[in-house]
């Protein structure tokens, strides 16, 4: 009986073939993504284009201090503030 060496570059050259067929069939099944943006979203961008347009205030000092902070690692976000700002803005909104 005879047994033949296995040769690591066939094994190599047998994946390469198979990980490019592969490709190409998921490049074919794969859809691109899509956004969509609800009624509101695109209202309130509308409003916030609108804004810039007639140059309504922009606190730039803070909004700098705020990007300084975020790069630097040392910005914390009051939760409980956020939390409470989003009920009394919701109470705003809905009557």
């Amino acid at each position: 009986m005879k047994i033949n060496p296995i040769n690591p570059m066939d094994i190599v050259s047998k994946y390469k073939m198979n990980s490019v067929a592969g490709k190409k069939q998921q490049d074919v099944i794969r859809e691109s993504d899509k956004l969509e943006l609800s009624d509101e979203a695109k209202a309130y961008l509308t409003a916030m284009k609108a804004a810039k347009a007639q140059g309504e205030d922009i606190r730039t000092e803070k909004v700098e201090k705020i990007k300084k902070a975020i790069e630097n690692g040392t910005y914390k976000v009051d939760s409980k503030a956020v939390a409470e700002k989003m009920i009394k803005d919701s109470k705003k909104i809905r009557p």
